[in-house]
């Protein structure tokens, strides 16, 4: 149902995910925020990470709508890849591309939190304040 979460950032996971129907968004925490990286619809999948490589769930994947996965485990996609080795590949750049998008949003993620504090560690809206002799209200 909408808001509820199917896998969580971090978590281990031996799943794959195919949208059957419905949508749902891709976020991920940087620096204790949580930004909408993807959002993801009927025909999509998502999971092949941690299915495919054992690495722990790289984002958050919460529900928008009513939402139907398949879920695929690692016995059955290992019939799968088997049948198709050819998948083995797309898998790969899909994971690769991936992989390089969260990489990119956490490091613009990091950047943004750096460009917000000073070398004092404060705020930029707190150092206006401070230098306008203002307080907050």
């Amino acid at each position: 149902m909408p808001g509820e979460i199917v896998v969580r950032e971090g978590d281990a996971g031996a799943e794959f995910f195919v949208v059957m129907q419905g949508t749902a968004d891709v976020e991920i925490t940087a620096d204790g925020q949580t930004t909408k990286v993807a959002a993801i619809s009927t025909g999509d999948f998502f999971g092949e990470m941690s299915l495919l490589t054992g690495a722990p769930r790289s984002a958050t994947v919460r529900a928008t709508a009513p939402l139907t996965v398949l879920v695929v485990g690692k016995e059955g996609m290992g019939q799968v890849l088997t049948n198709n080795q050819s998948l083995v590949e797309r898998f790969g750049e899909t994971l690769a591309q991936r992989q390089s998008a969260l990489a990119s949003y956490r490091e613009s993620a990091a950047k943004m939190q750096k460009q917000d504090t000073g070398p004092d560690g404060r705020s930029l809206a707190s150092r206006i304040l401070k230098f306008f002799r203002l307080s907050r209200r």
